[in-house]
């Protein structure tokens, strides 16, 4: 079956990621990936040599960004989401929403926030948003504080185009009840459940477990 990354960090994602968009294309090509999504975090640096290369590779590419979120109650390190990129007009409306919340911020730092939203719901009405492991709904549900991940749900649910929840498998033992909790509670915020990997360059074993 086939299998799609739609949370990949590259080069770009300082301390996050080390391979050129250019090497993360190639090696979907080879495993005949149909398309492929570029998320660095807090940039969009790599994206125009992401698609050059998806192009000539014949990938589709996609296109999105990993950023903070301050919504709920927040420690010290803020949570993040991925943002993508959707259809046509998709890019200029990530691109749009990036440079609006850098032009809010007084440290012209990227971040999230449930006003920020409301006042770009113009540009994010055109996007996906991915919840996965480091989200604030991850983490309500990591303390099984299911109540606190729809009510932070619910304050993003109508201003994206659409909403997933992202269910990460590392491949290792005890990796199985955190994604069962995930999968579990989508069902209630009425959100489609994707199940990734950790990374492209062992995803064949993630689409050999699939497959059986």
């Amino acid at each position: 079956m086939s299998f799609i990354h739609l949370r990949t960090a590259s080069a770009y994602s300082l301390k996050y990621g080390t391979t050129q968009p250019r090497d993360l294309v190639a090696r979907a090509s080879e495993l005949e990936m149909p398309a492929l999504a570029l998320t660095d975090r807090d940039g969009l640096a790599g994206a125009i040599r992401f698609t050059k290369a998806c192009v000539s590779h014949g990938i589709a590419p996609i296109i999105g960004i990993n950023l903070p979120i301050r919504i709920g109650d927040t420690s010290a390190t803020l949570p993040r989401v991925t943002v993508l990129a959707h259809g046509d007009g998709g890019w200029r409306s990530l691109v749009r929403l990036y440079t609006g919340l850098q032009m809010n911020s007084l440290d012209r730092t990227a971040v999230l926030t449930p006003e920020l939203l409301e006042k770009f719901s113009e540009y994010t009405s055109n996007l996906h948003l991915l919840h996965g492991p480091e989200s604030p709904v991850s983490q309500a549900l990591a303390v099984h504080r299911f109540d606190a991940a729809l009510d932070i749900f619910n304050q993003t649910r109508d201003l994206f185009a659409d909403h997933a929840i992202e269910c990460v498998s590392h491949l290792v033992a005890g990796n199985g009840r955190a994604l069962q909790r995930m999968q579990r509670v989508h069902s209630s915020l009425h959100a489609i459940t994707i199940l990734m990997q950790s990374s492209l360059m062992q995803c064949v074993c993630a689409i050999e477990l699939m497959d059986q």
